[in-house]
């Protein structure tokens, strides 16, 4: 529904279309998924040019700009870690973003001397140094287009446990990949003894 007389270029900033149908994913992307199913090829056709920061979503266009998002590297960067072995959730508390699984981690690891921290409360401003003092990144994700938070981390220095989702893999990036929470707790364990 979208008109103009001046060029179209389509933004493609999520992979909800693309993923398989999931109630439990919310009733937007579900009701997007279902009308890209209908009329997406449509929508494309009727753009001059698509941009996806996806690079691996099966999209066809003869104008087809895959330009992942940046990373402001001035900000991003290391500082001393923390004095306790620390633990970070640097995302939204969704299904998506895997909070439930983040949540059952700290659960397995309640007896471990480990200060889990959530990013809910930190100012943006902030961000660098919470994700930079940190020793591991968590990013349980079921669903993502790019990964910002993982090169945000990556460039604090931080270890990153992460799904092999396409899009993460994607990223060529040296992360740790977690199947289960037994396998995250597995690998931030590792981690705490190679700190300690």
């Amino acid at each position: 529904n979208f008109n103009t007389k001046t060029k179209k270029i389509k933004g493609i900033h999520s992979t909800a279309c693309w993923e398989p149908l999931d109630p439990k994913y919310g009733f937007l992307p579900l009701q997007a998924q279902i009308l890209h199913k209908f009329v997406g090829g449509l929508e494309f056709h009727q753009a001059d040019a698509v941009h996806t920061v996806a690079p691996q979503l099966p999209i066809k266009h003869k104008h087809l700009y895959k330009i992942p998002n940046f990373v402001e590297s001035t900000i991003f960067k290391s500082y001393d870690k923390l004095d306790k072995f620390t633990v970070i959730y640097a995302s939204r508390k969704s299904y998506q973003k895997g909070w439930d699984i983040f949540q059952q981690i700290q659960d397995k690891l309640k007896g471990e001397d480990i200060d889990f921290r959530i990013s809910g409360d930190v100012k943006e401003s902030d961000m660098p140094k919470f994700m930079a003092e940190a020793h591991v990144g968590i990013v349980p994700s079921r669903y993502d287009s790019f990964g910002l938070s993982i090169v945000e981390l990556q460039m604090c220095e931080t270890y990153v446990i992460t799904s092999p989702l396409p899009s993460h893999k994607k990223l060529d990036l040296s992360l740790l990949y977690a199947d289960s929470v037994d396998e995250y707790v597995r690998l931030i364990l590792k981690i705490k003894r190679l700190w300690e």
